[in-house]
């Protein structure tokens, strides 16, 4: 298993709280995003070109990573689920939540059935959205600057990734 970790929310918030969310929303926690997204794809790019690099990845995985890691189900074969739990609710709410149900028959997407178009890009002349356009986000400095000091100490897992490769928004 591998952990990526990059810039894309304030350390310390609690997970999943208003503040986690809000400060999602912040330019830099989304750039953090795309620059992740991009190391993280990149990485399956080269596995998938390199079966060599993919062998040797699982063979880690089950020789090292998890190699006295015995899975135990929390669900025995004859659990059943508690479809019943919640009848009552689902029974008051079901005609509310058919409102929003997606109708492939009349709409593309979701978002289009309720109006919104996508992407959102913000015009820079007069600040208001548009669902016209395609943002382009820089990877964040820092982490881009920082890629040499990843690699000699063996946190990203693929040797052919490099600053220009995601500077230059190899992937899109």
């Amino acid at each position: 298993m591998v952990y990526l970790r990059y810039p894309a929310n304030i350390p310390h918030t609690p997970g999943h709280s208003w503040a986690d969310a809000v400060a999602m929303r912040l330019p830099i926690a989304h750039k953090g995003s795309a620059a992740g997204a991009k190391v993280q794809a990149l990485t399956a790019l080269d596995l998938m070109l390199s079966p060599e690099t993919l062998q040797k990845a699982w063979a880690y995985y089950k020789e090292v990573q998890t190699k006295e890691l015995q899975y135990t189900p929390l669900i025995a074969p004859d659990d059943q689920p508690a479809i019943d739990m919640n009848k009552e609710k689902m029974e008051k709410f079901r005609p509310e939540m058919r409102k929003v149900y997606y109708d492939s028959s009349k709409y593309k997407t979701y978002l289009e059935q309720f109006g919104i178009q996508y992407p959102t890009v913000r015009s820079s002349r007069t600040g208001t959205i548009t669902g016209k356009g395609r943002a382009r986000l820089r990877p964040c400095r820092k982490l881009c600057n920082s890629m040499p000091a990843f690699a000699a100490e063996g946190r990203l897992s693929s040797p052919s990734l490099d600053r220009s490769r995601i500077q230059n928004n190899v992937v899109n």
